[in-house]
Parts: C-alpha cells; sequence; structure tokens
C-alpha cells in the first residue's frame, strides 16, 4: 500500500469527481432508506406492487429519442464556447420531452389500465386502476425534469444536478414518512408526485437564472431537434431493449414467485445498483473525456481505456466484497426479517452486475464515440439471456432460477462490451502504480466467510442482533483486507486524470 498525500487528498476533494461521487452516497443512503421505512410502514406486497408498475411504466421512455446524444451535442457546443445555442439545444430536449412523454404516458397509461388484470402475480386489478392516473402524472413531470441533468453537468454544475436529485429524494422521503401511516400506498403516491413537481419547478428556474440568464429558457429550434431526432432515431433501439429488461425481470420475478419476490429482487438490486453507482460516478465525467481523446492520437485512447479498466477492477472487487459481507445485516435493516433466498440472490446479482461494472470503460469508450452496434448487440443479448434463461431458470428452479438467468444476462452483456473495445487495448500497458494483483482475491474470501458465519448463527438459533453485529464486523475486516492489498495513492492519483 502507497502512502497517501496530504497534496492528493486536497485535489480529490476540490474536484468535481468528489461533487458527483458524493451524490451517490447521498443519494444511497436516502433510498435504500426509503425504501426500508416504507416496507416497515407497509408490506412487502405494497412495495412489490408500488415498484412493478414504476418499472412498467419507465419502458415508455422508449420514446425519448431527444436525449439521447444530448450530452454530446451539448459539449461539442460549450466546446466552440457557443454557450448560447448549448442551452437552446437543453431547452429543445426539455420542451419536447414535454409533448413526447406527455402523449407516449397517455398509451402507456392507458394500457396498463385496460391490462389490469393480466399483470402476473397476485395483482388487485382494480387497486392498480386507480393508481395509474395519479402515477403517470407524477412520472411526467419527473421524466421532464431529469432533462436538466444534461444541462447541469455539460454546464460544469455538478452541485445543481445535486442539488435537484438529493433534494427531490429528501423530499420524497420525509413527505413519505408522514403520510404512509395514514393513507398506506397512497402516501408513497403523493409524496413522489410533489417531488416530481419541485424538480421540474427547480430545474426550469436554476437552469433559467444560473444557465440561460433569461434567454433560450423555453425556446424550441427546429434544426436543433433534427439534430437530437437524427442521432436519437438510430439509438431509440439500443433504449427499446434496455428498458424491456428491467420490466422483464420483474414480471419474471411476479410470475414464479409473486410479488414478495419483485421485493426482494428490488431491495438486492437496489443495493447492488447503489454501489454500481459510486463506483461508475466518474462515468458522468469520462465519456467527455473520451470523447476529446478520441481527436487525438490513438495511444491517448489507449493509454485512457487501459488505466480506466484497471481502476474499475481495483474498485469493483473490494466494494462489492464489503457488500457481501453485509448483506445478512442489510437483509434485516431493508426487510426486518430474515429470507432464504436473499442472500443467495444478494450473491448472484453481485457476480452479474460485477462484470457489468467491470465492462462500465469499455461503454463509455464506444458511447463517446457513438458507436452504436456493440452497444446494440449489448442491448439484445441481455434481454435475449433474461428471456431465455430467466424463464427456463424461474420455470426449473424458481426465484432463484430467475435470478441466474439474471446475472447470465449481465454477464454476456459485459462480454459483449469487452470484446468490442478490445482494439483499443493496445499492444501492451505497464502501470505498476496500479498493479492487479492475485491478492486482490482476500476481500472476496472474507466475504464468503463471513457471510457463511452468518448463515451458521442463523441455523443454531443465534439471536438477529449477533447475526448483525457479525455481519458489521465481518464487513470492517473485510474493508481492511482491501486496504491492504489496494495500490491507494495511485487509485486516487489515476481517478482524477481520468474525471
Amino acid at each position: 500500500m502507497t502512502r497517501i498525500s496530504i497534496t492528493t487528498l486536497k485535489h480529490l476533494f476540490s474536484s468535481n469527481y468528489t461533487v458527483v461521487v458524493a451524490e451517490v452516497l447521498l443519494m444511497t443512503l436516502l433510498t435504500l432508506g426509503s425504501f426500508s421505512v416504507l416496507v416497515r410502514l407497509t408490506d412487502i406486497k405494497t412495495i412489490g406492487l408500488w415498484v412493478l408498475l414504476n418499472s412498467l411504466l419507465g419502458f415508455s421512455r422508449i420514446a425519448d429519442f431527444w436525449s439521447a446524444g444530448l450530452v454530446s451535442f451539448v459539449a461539442e457546443e460549450i466546446g466552440r464556447d457557443e454557450k448560447q445555442s448549448a442551452a437552446r439545444l437543453v431547452s429543445t430536449a426539455m420542451v419536447t420531452a414535454a409533448v413526447g412523454f406527455f402523449l407516449v404516458i397517455l398509451a402507456a397509461g392507458s394500457l396498463l389500465y385496460l391490462l389490469a388484470e393480466h399483470i402476473p402475480g397476485d395483482i388487485d386489478a382494480a387497486q392498480v386502476r386507480r393508481m395509474v392516473p395519479l402515477m403517470c402524472i407524477t412520472f411526467w413531470f419527473t421524466s421532464v425534469a431529469i432533462t436538466y441533468h444534461v444541462g447541469f453537468l455539460a454546464f460544469d454544475q455538478p452541485l445543481l444536478k445535486l442539488i435537484q436529485n438529493v433534494g427531490g429524494s429528501a423530499i420524497f422521503f420525509t413527505i413519505s414518512v408522514m403520510l404512509t401511516p395514514s393513507y398506506g400506498i397512497w402516501g408513497i403516491l403523493i409524496a413522489q408526485s410533489i417531488q416530481g413537481v419541485l424538480m421540474l419547478g427547480f430545474g426550469m428556474i436554476v437552469f433559467n437564472l444560473c444557465i440561460t440568464k433569461g434567454n433560450s429558457t423555453f425556446a424550441w429550434n427546429r434544426r436543433d431537434f433534427q439534430k437530437l431526432s437524427h442521432y436519437g432515431s438510430r439509438a431509440t433501439l439500443i433504449g427499446i431493449l434496455q428498458l424491456a429488461s428491467d420490466p422483464l425481470i420483474r414480471l419474471l420475478m411476479s410470475r414464479f414467485g409473486g410479488l414478495g419476490a419483485v421485493t426482494l429482487m428490488e431491495v438486492a438490486t437496489r443495493m447492488i445498483v447503489a454501489i454500481r453507482g459510486l463506483v461508475l460516478a466518474a462515468g458522468q465525467l469520462m465519456v467527455p473525456a473520451f470523447a476529446k481523446a478520441s481527436s487525438d492520437d490513438i495511444q491517448v485512447t489507449e493509454k485512457l481505456y487501459n488505466v480506466s479498466r484497471r481502476i474499475f477492477i481495483l474498485i469493483t472487487v473490494p466494494v462489492l466484497s464489503c457488500l457481501l459481507a453485509l448483506g445478512p445485516a442489510m437483509e434485516r435493516i431493508m426487510l426486518g426479517k430474515e429470507d432464504s433466498l436473499f442472500l443467495p440472490m444478494l450473491w448472484m446479482l453481485s457476480i452479474g452486475w460485477g462484470l457489468n461494472i467491470i465492462s462500465a470503460p469499455a461503454f463509455f469508450l464506444l458511447t463517446a464515440r457513438r458507436q452504436l452496434r456493440p452497444l446494440f448487440w449489448n442491448r439484445l443479448l441481455m434481454l435475449m439471456a433474461v428471456s431465455v434463461f430467466g424463464f427456463t431458470g424461474g420455470y426449473l428452479f424458481g426465484v432463484l432460477g430467475v435470478t441466474l438467468g439474471v446475472t447470465i444476462g449481465l454477464a454476456i452483456a459485459a462480454s459483449v462490451m469487452i470484446i468490442a473495445a478490445r482494439k483499443f487495448e493496445g499492444s501492451s500497458f505497464d502501470d505498476g502504480e496500479l498493479k492487479i494483483s492475485p491478492w486482490l482475491n482476500l476481500p472476496i474470501l472474507m466475504a464468503a466467510l463471513i457471510t457463511a458465519a452468518g448463515l451458521h448463527l442463523q441455523q443454531n438459533g443465534f439471536s438477529a442482533n449477533i447475526i448483525m453485529w457479525n455481519s458489521i464486523l465481518g464487513c470492517g475486516v473485510t474493508f481492511l483486507s482491501a486496504i491492504l492489498v489496494l495500490p491507494l495513492q495511485g487509485l486516487i492519483l489515476k481517478t482524477q486524470s481520468i474525471s
């Protein structure tokens, strides 16, 4: 382990990377905290229904062709010092989003209303029909609001994005905790709608005051629209494939395990995706870096890609190991009880999502270079694998079989990205500051031992407090083992260089 200098830490904490990481951390705490509290205030089936309907509505984002290439186009305009044109692009996307999402949600909401009794699992069709109108309105506000995320990032204002995102989640958490005990799921839906309204209001007001200075706030430009739609129309199919996987997974879970299984999958996935978001926070800054490198010598791209690959491997293995060690404690914190399916699901999904994280630099590189073909195959094979292996696994082995199918799909999709970007690996690469040694497996081994010890305690009737402390202390031991094997100084310096 290399000593970390004070100067290195000062640079780290003053960078935009720290802001995007802070956003992920705060969103993680709020998301998991909200989920844990709401499960206790209602029940596992109610939360499962809420998650499932949100997922099905989310599929309506297939219509979002206007933001597929927005970040790259806005960045190009800013690079040419055409900030007014960049602001107009964001405004054009926002106005288009307002109209587009309104039309598509009308169609999606109508389908959910008419086909409520055909949703698999133990669904109350009448309850679904009562919920759909408010959920559609909420979804519109939220979908239009997040269009401003690109604008804030492109104009080098990640703190404004943090305030909009984290502030919205904090409002949802506060109001839902206040209303849910009295109004049940309607308290959650009302809190979600208020969150969407305030996020959109914040985006409109702050983008106008801080970015456009009162100009082009609600402008819509035909040429900008044509530019966005030309690229977006080619990327739409990729978006459809990406969005289809999420509701499909939840429908399979509901089909083979009921709404309770949907909630288990959601809890495990949210825990892992929270860690994934922390690792991928640099991705918000890496795409522009790859785009800039593509105009230089190919060796610049190769070096950036190889450095980022090593960073993601060195970070992913320890953080997921700590999560797995903490699994038995998180099971009781999030669910309020133990469930024999949860830990196996968490381990399987961690493998799949771990490979997904490791392949992220390839995804960022190909996205920055606008290479749509490998992105298409990535999404298509993921969807096909989940469909085939998820259904087959569910039929043969139930909930764990569906989980295994999802893991296989994630592994296949990750392989596609890595293979497609292989030409950017270069003939040779040597960076002693980011050495990957066999000792990197130590945190995984520690996590496995801690989980095994927790299961042993559980089977022998030990109290929940003892099992939780075993898990929490085990996470600390796993973290210390990671500190021992990681080249921390090199990681910090290299992470700053790519972001």
